[in-house]
Parts: C-alpha cells; structure tokens; sequence
C-alpha cells in the first residue's frame, strides 16, 4: 500500500483547494462524479450548518463561479488529472449525449486525511480547516440522503442562488460572498431601526420563491 506522505514528497504540488476535492472524494469512498465533486466542496467552503457562512478566504472563494449548473469548480478537470497522476485517484470518462463526464474514486493509500488534515491545518489555520471539512461531511451526508439533485438543492437553497442562478451566471464566490455581506449587514441596520421588517434572510426567501433577480 503506497503512503500519501511518500506521495507528496515526490514534489506533488497541491493547493488547498486540491486538498478539499481530495478529502471530499476519500471520505465519500466510492466513486463519485464531476457534480457531486462540484458541489460537495463548494458547500465547505459557503456553508456552515446548514446556513450561507463563506469561509474568509479568498484563495478557496476566488475558484468558485456561479454557472447555469450552480456553484463549480471551473477548472476541477485539470484539478482531479493532477490528482489522478499524482496517484491518488482513479478516473473514469463517460459519454453522455455530447458531454463527457468525470467519475472519480480513491485508490488504496494510507494517511491521505492525515496528510490533508496537517496541509490544511498550515495554509489555513487548524480551526478554520476543522469547520469547511466539518462541512464537507455535512455535504456528503445530503448527498447519500437525497442523492445529487437533494445536494444541489440544499446547496443552491443555502447560498440563496436557488431560481435566480441564471440572473449571477458569472460570478466568483468572493465577489458573491462581499455583496451578500454587505445585504446582510444592511439589512441588520435596517432591521433595528424597523423591528417589524423582515431580516435579510428572510428578505432573500421572499426574493427566491417568486422568482425576481436577486441583483
């Protein structure tokens, strides 16, 4: 059985975000797609309990784009081809109509959590990496209750893009997360000067089920 550390210093360069796609797709264990990929690790980075909470982190935030499809990783291809040769991953291509899609699985290497778990640990602090990993177990936990489509949704309904993603095609994850901070903020002044306005939370839902542009 090869070791991770063995790996790594075989002058493998992972960033932290290679890290977080590496984590998402060991603990899922069995082969997972493209998609789930996708949104597994974009939940870690966006979402804490359940609730839109960006990790403040602009290296993690700035790879993030809102597309037609939701929240994803533009360049996850070339990410889990270097993964893939580094020899942490298996790679299965499938064709679907015209498009290809990526299946990813782990292969049988010792300490790939520890290694990711010490990385992480030192590009972004150990309690910040704790909380997006924590996250990302979360993620995988939506995904083998209601599979893809229940992620996406939790996902898209959390970050308040679900109905109005088409209107924020485009969009990079920090771009995305200081507007939404600067809405949340207003809306907490705005909320203690009229106590019976509705917060920014709640404003954004109100937005969301009948459809209007959020921007």
């Amino acid at each position: 059985m090869k070791d991770a550390r063995a790996i790594m210093s075989d002058n493998v360069k992972l960033d932290a975000l290679d890290m977080l796609i590496l984590y998402s797709i060991y603990t899922a264990r069995g082969e997972v797609s493209r998609k789930v990929i996708n949104k597994v690790v974009s939940y870690g980075i966006l979402v804490r309990g359940g609730k839109f909470n960006p990790v403040d982190e602009p290296r993690l935030l700035r790879p993030l784009r809102i597309s037609h499809f939701g929240w994803i990783i533009p360049d996850v291809d070339e990410r889990l081809r270097k993964l893939a040769e580094a020899g942490f991953l298996e790679l299965r291509y499938e064709k679907k109509g015209r498009r290809e899609v990526i299946y990813a699985k782990p292969k049988d290497i010792h300490g790939v959590f520890e290694v990711v778990k010490t990385a992480l640990a030192k590009e972004l602090s150990e309690a910040r990496a704790t909380a997006i990993l924590e996250s990302i177990n979360e993620a995988l936990e939506l995904y083998r209750r209601g599979g893809s489509e229940g992620l996406v949704k939790a996902l898209e309904e959390s970050t308040y893009i679900a109905g109005v993603k088409y209107a924020l095609v485009g969009w990079d994850g920090e771009s995305y997360a200081k507007v939404m901070g600067e809405l949340n903020k207003r809306g907490e002044e705005i909320r203690k000067k009229h106590p019976d306005m509705p917060g920014s939370a709640e404003f954004l839902e109100l937005r969301r089920r009948i459809k209007e542009p959020l921007l």
